[in-house]
């Protein structure tokens, strides 16, 4: 006997020593820096910015933006979609060309492609999708994939075993043949199919100079390139190279019509060109555009370092970004006011206010070198010679302040009573050194004061006026005249003044050529140095570090680490800024401010994120994985229950739990990957190494749930070796139904009451029967209701749930007495209109009975029973009087 094996499925859990507990960031990006663009088929718009992706529709308007909220980096160099609908974006970590990325959008969720593997080297990645629907991918090689999609398999073609050169590849193209070109350094890599051949100066009249940026392929089998002093055309065919002088040509781009566009010129002559042959023409003046994309609708989008502009043919506009898309990625300080709106000041950008909501940011001014609150909801920015005030009354209000300096002052501070202070420093040439500034306002008018040593710090002192941190000690200021304290033990290498709410007083000192530091307290009239954990990072330094003395008195330290400690725990938070590397200038935090409602806001080099640290309502530090029966049917079923959680994201351990991926739609073995319920269908033998575990996500924290693993064995398939058969029996009659089979575990008998069209299971408590889950059912008493019944029997296994065939049950009625059968008597038979009776009784009743047992007429002493609108058809006319009873079968034909 031929034996069909299927699996088992056991469950087997992990429990780890701890927990992981992730903190839910949100972040906000610049989408300013548009890097790259794709228009897909359904003329929507997909671009690639250095603060994540951003989706539009036919009519500009914005469908969705995708940032380090959604699982993606920020910095998006390259754009793509293939044949399967998926798109395809590439990460380039500007601090660390190890760190670049793959991702893959399947339309719910972006996916790290992490099965690329060694395909995924160094430097700035490119993506082009060919005709004949493989995509490439180009780091400093190329990899051609033969098939998309979760387990990519790629041919690679690197310059160890190809000879490509090892250098950085700018561009892929293919020609008219559809062969490829490779852009490398100072040469071009011809790819046919099989082999790769290398052009330079050596064996072409390509110029010996570096190809600057990219290249495009016109519709001559011209390659176009630039290296920033003209423009070259290398032919492929004679493989000669002619050029077109223009000062600081570098990027290009092939519209649809085959017109190439170069971005160059300097000065007054600083353009979008278009080259007609071999002569140039300006097409858009005065812009300089990083990248250039052709959409749908013929427009022309321009890329610059800082804005997106659409140009339409005749005018120049901004494009619509997202309302809370930030002027800048890099963020060097942040302040609030009472109504929990963020001033944001980024690096060489436009200071910018966020509003409490996190929707929308309002650019407020230009560059700002430092910002700080005042008295009630008033911010302060400070830019050239110059302070400006931020007023809230019904509206933003600019006030400006001039002062008397060369530049812009370093630190703003809000003293005890709402004045405000700032100092700078400029070179004296009268003096030939360097002057000390501090500037004091006191509502009504500013005071410069001019002091001779060299200001570190200040801070607001609580007794009014400030403190002043210099060379020669700690000092005060009240707004008339500078004084001298007699503070004892004030540390040495002081760099910064730190307060707390209470405006207490703190110093930070450095320890060590790394830049490390203690921290001190003034308590009463010295300076006493307060021990924290060793693993406590304090950096001293302005740059690419903060510290900040929360509202519960914690103390927090930001740098390539995002710590808290508040006298007795040190938490190290999870970077909200993504990178595989740590140390590297991605993950740096420059700024960290907590803002009235208690949420911690971070700055780095890669935007700003916000965390609810008091949570109102978290998830559980621990969440266990249930296992739901999905017996007999090949799936099975986790789920993760958990009422106050925002979403879920079930993911996947081929490797004992050492890295994990998520589980997305191109995964067809799943469903429900995005619910609180994963189904895993056709659970296979195979499949025995896989752990599952679960992200929920939370209002203000993330947790995983613990891990699972499901494990299979092979059995059977039960074999049947006798079927029910049809029984007949009377009413008032047992019956029985009879299978056979080998390997069943467990039986479950059902019934149909419309001839199978559906099954319902017999219950063990229906007393109409015995037997239900075993291989013989007994009917006890059977009525004519029961008549064309049918019977069937579920049989299960550890693997397996199959289905017995069919059988049905007639039931006839029971014969009364002799003399009354042998009197009864009904014509004509066959009728079409009525049907007569002789009974030998006064009182007796007529019943029309159908084929299901159904009675459709009933009628009590009378002679005959109107069958006129009875559709045609058997019948059994029962009569009935008294005890007795007989059954006629009757046909209706009309």
């Amino acid at each position: 006997m031929n034996k069909v094996l299927r699996t088992l499925i056991f469950f087997f859990y992990t429990f780890s020593l701890h927990t992981t507990h992730a903190q839910q960031w949100k972040a906000y990006s610049s989408f300013s820096q548009a890097n790259c663009f794709f228009a897909a088929q359904d003329s929507t718009l997909w671009i690639g910015t250095s603060g994540g992706i951003l989706h539009y529709g036919k009519d500009y308007k914005l469908l969705a933006s995708y940032n380090q909220n959604n699982g993606l980096d920020s910095v998006i160099t390259s754009i793509t979609k293939d044949v399967q609908g998926n798109i395809w974006a590439c990460y380039y970590n500007q601090f660390s060309s190890k760190d670049s990325k793959t991702f893959i959008f399947d339309g719910s969720v972006w996916i790290n492609n992490q099965s690329l593997g060694k395909a995924i080297i160094t430097d700035k990645p490119l993506l082009f999708y060919a005709k004949d629907g493989s995509l490439w991918i180009s780091y400093d090689k190329a990899s051609k994939f033969v098939q998309v999609g979760k387990d990519s398999v790629y041919t690679s073609y690197d310059w160890e075993k190809n000879g490509i050169s090892y250098f950085n590849n700018k561009s892929l193209l293919v020609d008219s043949k559809e062969h490829f070109w490779v852009s490398i350094g100072t040469s071009f890599w011809f790819f046919d199919g099989n082999k790769w051949t290398k052009y330079d100066n050596s064996n072409s009249s390509l110029p010996k100079s570096y190809i600057y940026n990219n290249a495009v392929i016109d519709q001559d089998d011209n390659i176009c390139f630039t290296n920033y002093e003209a423009i070259y055309k290398f032919n492929i065919s004679t493989k000669t190279c002619t050029f077109i002088p223009l000062q600081f040509a570098e990027f290009l781009y092939l519209t649809k019509e085959n017109k190439v566009l170069i971005s160059g010129g300097s000065g007054i002559y600083t353009g979008l060109y278009q080259l007609n042959g071999d002569k140039l023409s300006v097409l858009v003046p005065n812009v300089y555009p990083a990248n250039i994309y052709e959409d749908f609708r013929g427009n022309l989008l321009l890329g610059g370092y800082d804005k997106l502009r659409l140009f339409d043919g005749s005018n120049l506009k901004d494009f619509p970004l997202p309302k809370n898309s930030l002027s800048s990625n890099i963020i060097a300080k942040i302040v609030s006011d009472t109504k929990n709106n963020i001033l944001i000041q980024p690096l060489n950008a436009e200071i910018q206010y966020l509003k409490n909501t996190g929707e929308e940011v309002i650019d407020i001014t230009d560059y700002g070198y430092t910002i700080a609150q005042g008295e009630g909801d008033d911010l302060w920015v400070s830019q050239f010679s110059s302070l400006t005030q931020i007023k809230q009354d019904n509206g933003l209000k600019l006030i400006n302040h001039p002062l008397d300096i060369q530049n812009s002052v370093e630190k703003i501070v809000k003293d005890k009573n709402q004045h405000i202070w700032a100092w700078d420093y400029q070179y004296s040439w009268s003096t030939n050194r360097y002057q000390y500034l501090l500037f004091y306002y006191d509502k009504s008018k500013w005071t410069t004061f001019n002091l001779e040593n060299e200001i570190i710090d200040m801070a607001a002192n609580p007794n009014g006026g400030i403190y002043i941190l210099n060379t020669k000690g700690v000092f005060t200021h009240d707004g008339i005249s500078l004084k001298a304290t007699n503070y004892l033990n004030i540390p040495k290498n002081p760099k910064r003044f730190v307060s707390n709410a209470n405006l207490d007083l703190y110093i930070i000192a450095k320890k060590n050529e790394n830049f490390e530091g203690d921290i001190y307290q003034l308590v009463g009239n010295k300076f006493d140095k307060i021990v924290t954990p060793d693993e406590f990072r304090i950096m001293t330094s302005y740059y690419f570090s903060d510290f900040m003395i929360d509202s519960k008195g914690n103390f927090w330290s930001v740098g390539n680490k995002i710590q808290r400690y508040d006298g007795k725990t040190l938490t190290t938070f999870n970077s909200p800024f993504r990178s595989t590397n740590p140390d590297y200038f991605s993950t740096i935090t420059n700024a960290i401010h907590e803002s009235k409602d208690g949420k911690v806001w971070l700055g780095s080099y890669t935007g700003l994120s916000s965390l609810i640290v008091d949570c109102k309502n978290p998830l559980p530090t621990s969440l266990r994985t249930e296992k739901m029966d999905g017996f007999g049917t090949g799936q099975t079923q986790l789920s993760v229950n958990e009422s106050s959680a925002n979403s879920f994201a079930w993911q996947i351990s081929k490797d004992k739990g050492a890295t994990w991926r998520a589980i997305t739609n191109f995964d067809s073995t799943y469903s429900g990957h995005r619910t609180n319920q994963l189904t895993v269908n056709q659970v296979k033998i195979r499949d025995n190494n896989i752990i599952y575990r679960c992200l929920v996500n939370g209002e203000c924290n993330s947790v995983l749930s613990d891990t699972v693993s499901i494990q299979a064995k092979q059995c059977e398939l039960p074999q049947t070796t006798l079927q029910p058969t049809a029984q007949t029996t009377t009413e008032k009659s047992s019956a029985q139904f009879f299978i056979n089979v080998s390997g069943a575990s467990a039986y479950q008998w059902q019934v149909s009451t419309d001839k199978g069209v559906t099954w319902n299971m017999i219950s063990s408590s229906d007393t109409l029967y015995r037997g239900q889950e075993t291989n013989t059912l007994n009917i006890v008493s059977a009525n004519l209701s029961q008549n064309t019944y049918q019977y069937r029997c579920e049989i299960k296994n550890d693997c397996y749930t199959l289905y017995s065939n069919a059988a049905p049950l007639e039931v006839t009625m029971i014969l009364g007495l002799d003399n009354f059968e042998r009197t009864v008597q009904a014509y004509p038979n066959p009728a079409n209109d009525k049907i007569y009776v002789k009974v030998p009784a006064q009182t007796y009743t007529l019943s029309l009975i159908n084929s299901n047992g159904s009675t459709v007429k009933q009628v009590s002493n009378q002679d005959y029973i109107n069958v006129k609108d009875i559709p045609n058809g058997f019948y059994i006319l029962l009569i009935e009087s008294g005890k007795e009873r007989q059954s006629i079968k009757v046909q209706v034909v009309k």
